[in-house]
């Protein structure tokens, strides 16, 4: 889905940005962690459940629109007239353009929602460790410390 793999690339590009406010720690264990932030967006129950959310409004205005298109080319088949097909084209933006609004109003809701609770789920669990650092495990070639279960049993115990 378009939407999860912008928000994939939104999540991976802001977990380095948590260097700056996880304190500094004596060099004694492994000061960079990674985590699989796909694998937290497949695994996290709030993140599932708000996927079904959106896909369900999203599904909705897809249905009106194909809808609405449909009876724009039955009409020029049909060879309405040029006023009359520009009226019913101008009447379906009309309508659907709220609808699609709020499907994007509530895709953004939703993804900084979630984004949010990864974070800080991220941040505890790295503070907890003595993480200075936590990456997307895509960047990950050699070493660091995995902190995706950790940050997964977090957020779904909530």
């Amino acid at each position: 889905m378009h939407v999860l793999t912008l928000f994939r690339a939104a999540l991976a590009a802001t977990l380095v940005t948590l260097a700056p406010a996880l304190p500094a720690v004596a060099a004694e264990g492994p000061t960079l962690a990674f985590v699989d932030t796909q694998r937290l967006l497949a695994q996290y129950k709030e993140a599932l459940s708000s996927q079904g959310e959106l896909r369900g409004k999203a599904e909705a205005y897809q249905r009106e629109l194909l809808r609405r298109n449909d009876e724009i080319q039955k009409a020029q088949k049909a060879s309405k007239p040029a006023g009359e097909v520009e009226k019913m084209t101008k009447e379906a933006e009309r309508v659907l353009r709220p609808k699609k609004e709020a499907v994007e109003a509530l895709d953004r809701r939703l993804t900084e929602r979630i984004k949010g609770k990864i974070q800080r789920a991220i941040a505890d669990v790295a503070r907890r460790k003595g993480i200075v650092t936590v990456v997307d495990r895509q960047i990950v070639l050699f070493g660091g410390l995995d902190l995706t279960d950790e940050v997964l049993a977090r957020l779904n115990a909530k």
